[in-house]
């Protein structure tokens, strides 16, 4: 699958509560890469898995990841 991106919520790894993990075959899709989402309020969709004990969506496709306005 090659490597991921990992975006990491609550506190950075091996700390985290939660994680979206991207495959570099959908990296390509993202206008901007992922990790430039670090420090912003985003809102997550898609299917909640458990790997290695820990909650993780597979993003795939950007619409999966959209930004928050702000308040």
């Amino acid at each position: 699958m090659g490597s991921p991106t990992f975006l990491n919520f609550g506190s950075p790894y091996p700390n985290q509560v939660f994680t979206v993990v991207i495959w570099s075959e959908a990296r390509s899709r993202f206008a901007s890469p992922p990790e430039t989402l670090e420090g912003k309020q985003v809102y997550v969709t898609g299917t909640i898995e458990t790997y290695a004990g820990m909650a993780e969506i597979v993003g795939h496709r950007p619409t999966q990841i959209v930004l928050r306005d702000a308040p």
